[in-house]
């Protein structure tokens, strides 16, 4: 850990993430009967390279390496978590630790808004219920469980290597997207019947496809990966109608996330940087930095000790949490990001996730441990900002000057109130 990893501030100088919970895979297996699957508490590769939230807050997966997913029920009012060795369940949920039979790369909870029947798999017949769990393996497979049982769905096999990463659409279609080491990325959606059809295969033209994110109204398919791709696919009618490239990375770009309003995208990348894009305009909105000065184009494309893994926006958008290789997790507030409001030293970080409410934060790490840490927004979102939430999720960029607002407004609007430029002109074509 290093002073240079802060531009302003000495780490002693910044709030601390209260931990809440820190759970070890052996630690919490030891005694337990209650695996799914073949036990094995030394499965091969330790690295947690995932953890999720259920949308409704009823359930936290953790990938615990070895092979394993932790699939805990949580209380969100007091909150905690259920015990495994508790039959009596949480709330009617139970503790599931499900043996995947290879090591989890990737993992994403869908929900339904209408229940599927019918679903065959291996002659078998059952059902998807309101809350699935996907995951993500070194063999190209895609595997979907019952949350409440903890069994297997389904297993989808196209891709030919890696599943690096799953995202479900927010509409509760069960839309999927899957991103992998092959260079592709699928969309798949469920039928009527319960079947998973592949309707798109897009492909990226570069080794590894790290990451990948629908935009909220489904309009957009982002994908970051290998030799600095940062890429936004227009979807129109279930096709692929332009590719736009993000330019900016130094490095490979590794995790990728939107604002709930969809109006901006954040890239992390092993440069030691997190990139926040209009999404409408493609143009930069701010940079934030995991080492300072700013590295060198040669350093920040080498091995710089400051690789960032993951980033994530709070569900309210006013957040944005990073996790990188100098050991802190960091929690940034929009507008003004020159030093994260919040952080929490953590060995070994690989993935983050916001809790559906916002109040705590996931880390994952490569000895397979998680972390959760606290962390509130220290007060109610305020009104102008969801104001702006509304309006940006129905008005893109290029619309703003078109409204008769203040010009302050449009800025406001254009996630542009720290900025000197006045300019809202749509970015280059």
């Amino acid at each position: 850990m290093s002073n240079s990893s802060f531009q302003f501030a000495n780490p002693s100088q910044i709030k601390r993430a209260k931990e809440v919970l820190h759970l070890d895979h052996v630690a919490v297996c030891r005694g337990y009967t209650g695996v799914s699957g073949r036990r094995g508490l030394h499965k091969g590769g330790c690295e947690s390279w995932c953890c999720a939230w259920a949308p409704d807050h009823s359930f936290l997966a953790w990938s615990a390496g070895h092979r394993m997913i932790h699939l805990i029920p949580w209380d969100a009012k007091q909150p905690k978590k259920h015990d495994p060795n508790d039959t009596q369940g949480l709330g009617g949920r139970q503790y599931h630790i499900i043996d995947c039979g290879e090591i989890v790369h990737s993992m994403v909870f869908g929900h339904s808004s209408n229940r599927i029947h019918k679903q065959r798999w291996k002659r078998q017949r059952c059902d998807i219920t309101s809350l699935v769990l996907a995951s993500g393996h070194p063999s190209g497979r895609i595997k979907l469980w019952n949350c409440e049982t903890g069994a297997l769905l389904l297993e989808i096999m196209d891709h030919k290597d890696i599943v690096h990463d799953l995202h479900f659409t927010h509409d509760g279609t069960l839309g999927l997207a899957s991103a992998s080491r092959d260079g592709s990325v699928k969309l798949w959606e469920f039928d009527e019947q319960g079947d998973c059809n592949l309707y798109l295969t897009i492909k990226t033209n570069t080794n590894h496809a790290f990451c990948c994110r629908w935009s909220p109204n489904r309009n957009y398919v982002a994908v970051v990966g290998s030799i600095k791709m940062a890429l936004l696919f227009v979807l129109e009618d279930r096709k692929v109608k332009s590719r736009l490239r993000l330019e900016g990375h130094h490095h490979d770009v590794v995790n990728c996330d939107f604002s709930p309003d969809g109006a901006l995208l954040a890239t992390a990348s092993y440069d030691s940087r997190i990139i926040i894009w209009d999404v409408d305009n493609r143009t930069q909105i701010a940079e934030l930095g995991h080492l300072y000065p700013k590295p060198g184009l040669i350093y920040a494309g080498g091995a710089n000790d400051h690789y960032v893994y993951s980033v994530k926006f709070s569900p309210e958008g006013t957040r944005l949490a990073s996790v990188g290789d100098d050991g802190y997790v960091r929690v940034w507030q929009l507008p003004d990001m020159s030093d994260p409001v919040t952080i929490a030293a953590v060995d070994g970080g690989r993935c983050c996730s916001f809790s559906s409410d916002g109040q705590l934060l996931t880390v994952g790490t490569s000895a397979g441990s998680l972390c959760v840490l606290a962390t509130p927004r220290g007060g109610v979102c305020s009104l102008m900002h969801m104001c702006r939430s509304v309006v940006r999720s129905l008005v893109t960029t290029p619309d703003i000057p078109a409204l008769p607002l203040p010009r302050g407004l449009h800025k406001y609007l254009a996630y542009k109130e720290n900025s000197s430029d006045d300019s809202l002109a749509a970015g280059k074509n």
